[in-house]
């Protein structure tokens, strides 16, 4: 406990802290994103909203979401459940269809989940 009561001070500045990491997880999320928009999605694509999301759970610390970090959260959790699930029945994940052609933001996103996927259940266990 004394030893990180000492590191406490080694910390430094933290006035910026919700800016820097609101700035990590929305690189993050940009960079999932993009390769899901190309086509190109993997289980890395996965795992980078998955992580986005974690992330901006962190955000949470800070206060309430702003709006647009809100809507990102809400479609990195959603659409890494669906590339789970793809990639998991061995089918290529589609990216999702531009707003333009939506025509609503809320069209854009699929009916929402409870949680984010998680590891599969342990071997005998129901999932």
């Amino acid at each position: 406990m004394d030893q990180a009561e000492r590191q406490k001070g080694s910390v430094g500045d933290l006035s910026d802290a919700k800016d820097r990491v609101e700035l990590f997880a929305l690189q993050l999320f940009q960079k999932a994103d993009t390769e899901f928009r190309t086509g190109v999605a993997t289980k890395n694509t996965l795992g980078k909203f998955r992580a986005a999301c974690i992330i901006m759970e962190v955000l949470k610390q800070f206060g309430e979401m702003d709006e647009d970090i809100a809507q990102k959260y809400k479609f990195a959790k959603v659409w890494s459940a669906r590339i789970y699930n793809d990639i998991k029945n061995g089918v290529q994940p589609l990216p999702p269809p531009e707003l333009s052609e939506m025509g609503d933001v809320a069209q854009a996103f699929p009916a929402p989940l409870d949680e984010p996927p998680g590891m599969p259940p342990p071997p005998g266990m129901p999932p």
